[in-house]
């Protein structure tokens, strides 16, 4: 019988956090979730415009509580945040808070993976690991299917990392609207991972960051700064992609320096909803412009895979097709088989 689990935390309609990520990675994991709300949450990845807190009597108790938002706005009341600290906090098993929670439970600044290690230590609970709402959601799925602690927090730790590395030949890190130190930290951790498989790791828009922590190269759009631009501040040996809708914006990336092409989106994505779309006909006049790398995104899957590689297209850039999936390395190599074809996958 499939195993149940139950998350008490507040809804974020952005669907990036909140009860909404806990019920995609229960379903990632092959249990059942179920949910309690005990607060509506209008926000986005940048800032927090809302809070509607349920009444108590909706609620039994709180067991997944969230104190800030990632982007470190509030949302518990000051009273509240008291009494979490001094008596939820001691009888929780596991704890999974983001930077700006662990900086009000310790009273210290984070500013590298070291503070991390120190914070962890000085928070006053059985076991403590910090990450967000999928890592805890992973966490608990482990629980309800029979795991102690420590090998739920293991397997949610794999969980993440196949999420980065299962079939993947190169990883893109992509963080719109988190402030900078959280992205240099999370860039900083990736990167650890992609450096131990032998993978590139891209940065999406941010040159700053890239460079920071020494990535292969750094992806950007047609509204982020000039490809020729970006080529001079990363100089020749970083890689540069550029995001491209239609053949002139292509062939004017490739003069500007471009290694690479993301072209798309091919097909309708919840990532990106609001992406133009680009027709099979604007990607042949693309390649037969350019002759560079091209990478096609934008709701590729099994269902389409199999159409690019016969097209001289290089590559496939997914979200969605592998992390929802209940095994993430096994997702990524059939995108793979399918791309290449079975005999030409490995």
């Amino acid at each position: 019988m499939m195993k149940k689990v139950l998350s008490i935390a507040g809804s974020d309609c952005s669907g990036g956090a909140g009860i909404q990520a806990d019920l995609k990675t229960f379903s990632a994991h092959g249990v059942y979730g179920m949910s309690v709300i005990v607060s509506v949450v209008a926000e986005n990845t940048g800032r927090v415009i809302g809070i509607e807190d349920v009444s108590p009597d909706m609620v039994g108790k709180q067991i997944d509580p969230v104190m800030y938002a990632k982007n470190g706005c509030p949302l518990m009341e000051p009273a509240a945040v008291k009494t979490l600290i001094e008596t939820v906090i001691p009888l929780a098993d596991v704890l999974t808070p983001n930077i700006p929670e662990t900086e009000r439970i310790t009273g210290s600044r984070i500013g590298s993976a070291a503070d991390m290690e120190e914070a962890a230590k000085a928070i006053h609970t059985k076991n403590t690991h910090g990450t967000g709402c999928t890592f805890s959601s992973a966490v608990a799925s482990q629980l309800a299917r029979g795991l102690n602690i420590r090998e739920a927090v293991q397997k949610a730790k794999d969980y993440v990392t196949m999420a980065i590395v299962g079939g993947c030949t190169v990883v893109q890190l992509r963080e719109k609207d988190i402030p900078s130190l959280d992205f240099y930290l999370l860039a900083s951790e990736i990167k650890k991972i992609t450096d131990r498989y032998d993978i590139p790791l891209i940065i999406n828009d941010r040159i700053d960051i890239a460079m920071a922590v020494g990535a292969a190269g750094v992806h950007i759009g047609q509204n982020d700064i000039p490809a020729d631009i970006a080529r001079k501040i990363i100089g020749k040996d970083m890689l540069l992609g550029v995001s491209v809708g239609v053949e002139a914006e292509a062939v004017h990336a490739v003069k500007a320096g471009t290694d690479y092409l993301g072209v798309g989106a091919m097909f309708p994505t919840k990532t990106k909803p609001d992406a133009l779309a680009v027709s099979m006909e604007e990607l042949k006049r693309i390649r037969k412009a350019v002759d560079i790398p091209i990478v096609v995104i934008g709701g590729i899957n099994r269902e389409n895979a199999m159409l690019f590689h016969p097209m001289g297209i290089d590559g496939l850039a997914v979200v969605s097709a592998v992390i929802a999936g209940p095994d993430i390395k096994r997702s990524a190599a059939a995108l793979r088989e399918l791309f290449f074809g079975k005999e030409n996958c490995h």
